[in-house]
């Protein structure tokens, strides 16, 4: 059995995403701090996609999934859709210099962010309460 990289590659999409929507909110009266949070958000999209595809790889590999780790795969494919959707929208409205309210991505990034922490904590319940993906 390889090393799974799912447990090492999902922490950057997290930490990245969460620093970046709070830096993202912090720079609403910070302004010259946006460029560190958008690059923040998009380094998250990244660094989702491998934690994706490493995750579905790993839940392929699982016999008999546990219910929260059913929901956590199910989500947690959605995640990199959500992430680089907003940024995608963002990133139009910036090339198009159609003037949005700030509010509106912090909002959604915030939004994300919050359902990113639900979809990281059923993963943490499906291995440490189910023992999902252990090998013994």
């Amino acid at each position: 059995m390889s090393t799974p990289l799912h447990p090492f590659l999902v922490h950057f999409p997290i930490a990245l995403w969460l620093a970046g929507s709070l830096t993202l909110l912090w720079a609403k009266w910070k302004p010259h701090w946006q460029a560190t949070a958008w690059w923040m958000l998009a380094w998250a999209g990244l660094f989702a996609i491998g934690a994706a595809v490493s995750g579905y790889q790993a839940f392929s590999g699982i016999e008999t999934p546990s219910p929260r780790l059913v929901s956590h795969q199910s989500l947690g494919i959605l995640m990199p859709f959500l992430m680089i959707g907003c940024l995608l929208l963002r990133g139009h409205f910036y090339l198009k210099k159609t003037a949005v309210n700030a509010w509106l991505f912090i909002a959604l990034s915030l939004l994300i962010s919050g359902l990113l922490v639900y979809v990281a904590g059923l993963g943490g319940q499906a291995v440490y309460l189910d023992g999902s993906g252990i090998v013994v």
